[in-house]
């Protein structure tokens, strides 16, 4: 079962060579297989229009702790954001920080 989101303008950008841009970005999430489909739409100001695709690999807060043990780490601090607030129900990310167990 897929998940699609409507597209949604995530903001007007520049590049370092001074051209303006919006970003325009879809979702196509497959549950089954985890993979979350991202549709990037450039529109330039001078009417230059590029797309991207990308797929991301998205993993359950319980199945990343899992594989990271299963892999030999140990986790040391999990936060729901890059501002280091701790990791919750309602968080977008998850960032983690890991070291070796020792054996």
């Amino acid at each position: 079962m897929n998940s699609n989101q409507e597209e949604q303008s995530l903001g007007e950008f520049e590049t370092i060579k001074g051209e303006r841009f919006t970003l325009i970005e879809k979702n196509d999430f497959d549950r089954a297989t985890q993979i979350n489909t991202l549709n990037w739409t450039y529109l330039f100001e001078n009417g230059k229009k590029i797309n991207k695709t990308n797929h991301m690999r998205m993993f359950f807060p319980q199945e990343i702790d899992s594989l990271l043990y299963m892999a030999g780490f140990e986790i040391i601090n999990k936060y729901g954001d890059f501002e280091k607030t701790p990791f919750s129900k309602d968080s977008n990310l998850q960032i983690i920080t890991a070291k070796a167990r020792s054996l």
